[in-house]
């Protein structure tokens, strides 16, 4: 049973609710005091030792009435409190003034128990880089802006001191909130490249080897082409070069050519400003953009000097510069250096740790509770080939969230086109059925129809074949594959 009692702020009011309470024999479960207010909490009575209790409180001298309620005040708060702990994407904990973990949302305490794989209670023993022992000692009363590491990942802190009434009446300090900031777009120059480069996923060797030809690519002003399949994380590996190179004091500009405006897109970079310069999807330039694009370059050559140049694009070259359809002197002032990223069927051990990291920021991006990822479902990611990559990966994600209870993505909730890719693709015996002709062709119209919604342009797929534009321009007419018949993949 709870009661609040309206009264004054009379010195010993409090006293003489309890006396009344002890002539009863009733045990006090709570009690708290607010302006004006007295809330009590204590087992249920019978109605009749309720009916002589009210009477008595409300003759205490300064009060003015006596209600039943519900709940206490910190009852609902608490309520709130959790609501907001689990509804939260937001990784935050708050830590007493010796250090010791009081309490997490629970973003960070799933975030980090599946990063540390440990108890989380002493803070000082996983959080590196930053002295958050010395910092309480100071009993600091600022808001501080500071940068850590959590086993090898880089966060931005923030830290915010709780100060309290203790029994004297004085402020005393009673430890901090530390938010947990993953982007890295406010890093200093010096840790941005750290947190990039924690920000990639590499369990697989395959990645671990693309991050260190990076880094070793990163240390001069040559011109790098990175050489990969749609979303295999090129515009990443790039900010981690730009962040890495000696002209990271200026600005990574980024242009995606295209082939309508590319003279307007080239006058609006501002080399004089710029200290690297990407260039996206090189492969797509016809012969005259190419032409014009090389133009740029050479007329702008001593500015360039200063500018780490990158280019990327979906297919190797080589078969174009052996063909004639890409421009070789244009290649060798893009290509000082090549660097080939892997695809997701070469990174299967990274689909699990890709895959968390996802659906914690797509439930971020969308403002919803952070949910997990049943076994069963996961091993269905894993097994996946993923042609479209990381990319497609996401696109999935993000629909398995929506379509979830919003607490567990379960194996019903991923819907992957095509499932039956596999089959299609190596079910030989059916493909012989009707002789040799017929199965090429069948397998062709399989081949190109799963290829198809990730590689929309004739010129891409061509190159991702090694085939001719024109002999895959048949193909796609002869088969009948096109916009309107095949849905083509959305990109990230």
């Amino acid at each position: 049973m709870r009661l609040e009692i309206r009264c004054e702020n009379r010195l010993g009011i409090t006293q003489d609710v309890l006396e009344i309470l002890v002539r009863h024999q009733i045990d006090l479960q709570g009690i708290e005091v607010h302006p004006n207010k007295l809330f009590i909490h204590f087992p249920n009575i019978e109605f009749t030792e309720f009916q002589h209790l009210m009477p008595e409180i409300r003759r205490i001298k300064g009060v003015s009435d006596v209600l039943k309620v519900t709940y206490m005040p910190l009852e609902l708060e608490s309520v709130e409190y959790q609501n907001q702990l689990s509804a939260t994407t937001e990784k935050w904990l708050t830590v007493s003034a010796t250090g010791e973990l009081i309490r997490l949302s629970n973003s960070a305490n799933g975030y980090f128990s599946r990063l540390l794989k440990q108890d989380l209670t002493h803070v000082f023993d996983w959080v590196k880089g930053f002295n958050l022992q010395k910092w309480l000692d100071k009993q600091p009363k600022e808001r501080l802006l500071a940068v850590a590491e959590v086993a090898e990942q880089t966060f931005q802190l923030e830290l915010q001191p709780m100060w309290l009434n203790n029994n004297k009446g004085l402020k005393g300090f009673a430890g901090a909130t530390i938010r947990f900031i993953n982007g890295h777009a406010q890093y200093p120059n010096e840790q941005k490249a750290h947190a990039i480069c924690n920000s990639i996923v590499q369990q697989s060797a395959a990645m671990r080897k693309a991050v260190r030809d990076s880094k070793k690519l990163a240390t001069n002003l040559q011109s790098v082409l990175l050489v990969g399949e749609i979303g295999v994380g090129k515009g990443l590996m790039v900010e981690l070069m730009h962040a890495l190179s000696s002209t990271n004091n200026r600005a990574l500009v980024v242009v995606e050519l295209t082939t309508n405006d590319l003279a307007l897109q080239l006058d609006k970079v501002n080399l004089d400003v710029c200290g690297g310069l990407y260039l996206k999807h090189i492969d797509r330039l016809g012969a005259m953009q190419q032409k014009n694009l090389l133009t740029w370059l050479l007329s702008n050559r001593n500015k360039l000097q200063k500018v780490k140049l990158y280019a990327s694009a979906n297919s190797n070259l080589t078969l174009a510069l052996q063909q004639g359809t890409f421009n070789e002197h244009l290649f060798y002032q893009l290509a000082d250096s090549k660097l080939l990223l892997p695809d997701m069927r070469q990174r299967k051990d990274d689909v699990a740790e890709l895959s968390h990291l996802f659906v914690e920021q797509i439930c971020q991006d969308s403002g919803m509770s952070p949910i997990t990822i049943a076994d069963e479902a996961l091993k269905r990611l894993q097994e996946y080939a993923w042609p479209g990559n990381a990319s497609q990966l996401y696109n999935v994600l993000r629909q398995a969230v929506v379509l979830s209870d919003q607490q567990c993505i379960q194996l019903a909730n991923i819907h992957i086109e095509e499932d039956q890719q596999e089959d299609e693709l190596l079910t030989v015996q059916d493909y012989l059925e009707n002789g040799l002709d017929d199965a090429v062709k069948q397998f062709e119209s399989t081949l190109l129809r799963k290829l198809y919604p990730y590689y929309p342009s004739t010129r891409q797929l061509a190159n991702k074949l090694g085939l001719s534009h024109t002999a895959i321009a048949n193909k796609l007419r002869e088969y009948g594959i096109n916009r309107s018949t095949v849905k083509v993949a959305r990109r990230s």
